[in-house]
């Protein structure tokens, strides 16, 4: 569930959602978009069009995570195998 909130100083409401914690390690903090509107109906209705981004960010860091567990481990002094 998206939250609608305000910066102090601001009026125009904002959106905030928390990642999921399979991608929160690789996502800087909680989702945040501005609604660009000063009225918190208006705002509302501004959430069908701000959710796609949401669940884009989203995807990316899954597929990214997903990429980076087909490749391994990264090969470091300590996993280098000798000959």
């Amino acid at each position: 569930m998206f939250k609608l909130s305000r910066r102090k100083g601001s009026a125009k409401w904002q959106v905030r959602k928390r990642w999921p914690t399979d991608v929160a390690r690789i996502l800087p903090g909680e989702f945040n978009m501005s609604t660009g509107e000063e009225d918190k109906k208006a705002a509302q209705g501004m959430l069908p069009v701000i959710a796609p981004a949401y669940t884009r960010q989203v995807q990316k860091a899954r597929d990214k995570l997903a990429a980076a567990s087909k490749r391994g481990p990264p090969v470091t002094n300590a996993t280098k195998v000798s000959k």
